[in-house]
């Protein structure tokens, strides 16, 4: 049977059929008594009906059909959705090993196991996937019976906030980590803990009312790459039974053993270099900042030697003028031939000396089995013992720059340069009493400006590399230069006091004429003479030269020191 007129067409005349019979079927029999001709009406009103239904549902098919047809590509879409989704599953799965999941393919720790229900834990844990995985919201409700319903609802029980148990703040379940005491902890202060326990082995693993922090699985979305990087390290140093270490002192790397074969390391751990060659970089590096370290402080040293060493001038600024309309420009770089090879030599030992010092403590902590990044205590003292190694150099180069800067110009001069005031000098008791004069003062000075100095600088430099997550030598120079120069100010408030004496001392007259004869006598006569404000004459200039020259100086050190290596 060929139907080709609409389908309101045939279901009107359909309808109109099905009225005509009913209205020929005349009324109720009793069963059995009713005449064929309403038997026959009865089928034939019973056929209409299944005709009915029939061109339903085949209009109902021809329209799936064309759906089908029209929409095949987003179905196929759709399907490739759900089995790229699928794999991603499994592949994440068997991303976190094979150790941390069960049979089933789910955590051990998180996921229901023998059969049981899903605990708090996994429940907690797939409802922050889910959120994370929505942006950070919230999935729109769907129906109940399914099992992502059940995901939901799971997800907007423990979607409230959350206190963390180290900064007692408020965040969202998702960027908190529940420990199995119950406790929380927020992303940051957990971060911070982590770091200590690496660095500190008697509290590693991390811990929370006695049990172990769970790190593993899942969890480790909670730590970044880095720092979840030198937790395994130290998991497995720590862990380790029989502990081998690098026999280099300024490496020491733990050697995990499955690098080692025969007793003998089977990786390059790091390619070290001999410790004359690594002092050799470091004093050549020290050396070229030394001479950047004169070329820019000059002007402002002679500045200072003046107000030290002279009742004249009422401040820099006069000094500084005065200076120019007497003597000349050039007068600012008077002297400077001398420290130009002796500071540049100065700042070379300076360099050299810390980062011996350094790698000799850091060796010595890790034989002490402790971690071999040095404390700021011990920072001071290896920036200390650089002052003490610097000081019999510094103490006759800067006593002959002394000289030179404070004696008068024109033909009141005492002296014709750097040899001639040598000469003259070392012919008052001898050259070594006569260039080393001040020396006991230079001694104290140096120490403490080199402890202040070295260690400010390596604690700005820590901290901004643990504050942005990066390592040292990503440090950019301009960053460099401003902690250097931050640093020098602190060399200098550290020290003052001891170059006011050391200058005095230096600048002194001979035999009749000498003031000073003792380190004690300069301090009790500048004491006398000017109160406590006399140790501090001159710092005004001294701190404004500080920021430019040490910033200079460590810039160029460690520039240096990139290119060379």
């Amino acid at each position: 049977m060929d139907y080709e007129m609409d389908q309101a067409s045939l279901d009107l005349i359909i309808e109109l059929q099905l009225q005509d019979a009913q209205s020929m079927i005349k009324g109720k029999y009793r069963e059995g008594e009713a005449p064929d001709f309403e038997f026959a009406l009865e089928c034939f009103n019973a056929e209409l009906q299944s005709l009915h239904t029939l061109l339903h549902d085949q209009a109902m098919t021809r329209s799936v059909a064309r759906a089908v047809v029209s929409d095949a590509d987003i179905i196929r879409e759709l399907v490739n959705q759900e089995d790229q989704a699928r794999r991603d599953r499994e592949l994440a799965l068997s991303g976190f090993g094979s150790d941390d999941f069960n049979q089933h393919g789910f955590p051990l720790d998180d996921f229901p196991q023998n059969g049981e229900s899903s605990g708090t834990m996994s429940d907690e844990m797939t409802s922050k996937l889910i959120v994370l995985f929505n942006g950070g919201h919230e999935p729109s409700p769907v129906g109940e019976s399914s099992r992502k319903g059940g995901q939901e609802r799971a997800v907007t029980r423990a979607s409230k906030r959350r206190r963390c148990l180290v900064c007692t703040d408020e965040f969202p379940f998702v960027e908190t980590l529940r420990c199995p005491c119950s406790h929380d902890y927020c992303r940051g202060c957990l971060s911070n803990y982590v770091k200590k326990a690496i660095d500190d082995e008697s509290i590693f693993p991390p811990q929370c009312c006695g049990k172990p922090i769970p790190l593993t699985g899942v969890n480790q979305i909670f730590l970044s790459p880095d720092i979840l990087g030198k937790y395994r390290a130290k998991e497995l140093e720590y862990n380790a039974e029989k502990r081998e270490y690098c026999h280099v002192p300024t490496c020491s790397t733990f050697i995990p053993k499955q690098f080692i074969k025969d007793e003998m390391a089977a990786a390059e751990i790091e390619q070290h270099q001999g410790g004359a060659l690594q002092t050799a970089k470091d004093l050549f590096s020290g050396a070229v900042g030394g001479i950047a370290q004169v070329l820019i402080g000059q002007p402002f040293d002679i500045v200072k030697v003046r107000l030290q060493t002279s009742n004249q001038y009422a401040g820099a600024l006069e000094a500084a003028t005065s200076i120019y309309k007497n003597e000349g420009a050039l007068a600012f770089y008077k002297g400077t031939l001398t420290p130009l090879i002796g500071i540049g030599a100065c700042v070379s030992v300076q360099f050299g000396a810390f980062h011996a010092a350094r790698r000799w403590l850091e060796a010595r902590n890790t034989a002490q089995g402790r971690a071999s990044e040095l404390g700021y205590g011990q920072y001071f003292l290896a920036g200390a013992f650089a002052g003490v190694a610097n000081a019999p150099l510094s103490g006759p180069i800067e006593h002959i720059r002394i000289r030179l800067q404070s004696q008068p110009h024109g033909e009141g001069r005492l002296y014709n340069g750097p040899l001639d005031c040598i000469r003259k000098v070392s012919s008052h008791n001898g050259a070594l009493s006569g260039l080393y004069r001040g020396e006991v003062v230079t001694v104290w000075r140096e120490s403490f400006a080199y402890g202040a100095w070295f260690t400010a600088f390596e604690y700005l430099m820590n901290a901004d590399a643990a504050r942005n997550g990066i390592d040292r030598k990503q440090i950019p120079s301009y960053k460099i230069a401003l902690y250097g120069g931050l640093a020098g100010e602190a060399l200098w408030l550290a020290s003052y006091p001891f170059d006011v004496i050391k200058s005095k001392m230096q600048t002194d007259g001979f035999g009749a004429q000498q003031k000073y004869p003792t380190m004690r006598s300069c301090f009790s006569a500048t004491w006398r003479a000017d109160g406590v404000r006399g140790f501090w004459k001159g710092i005004g200039p001294t701190l404004l030269r500080a920021m430019p020259v040490s910033a200079g100086t460590f810039a160029v050190v460690e520039m240096t020191m990139r290119a060379i290596n």
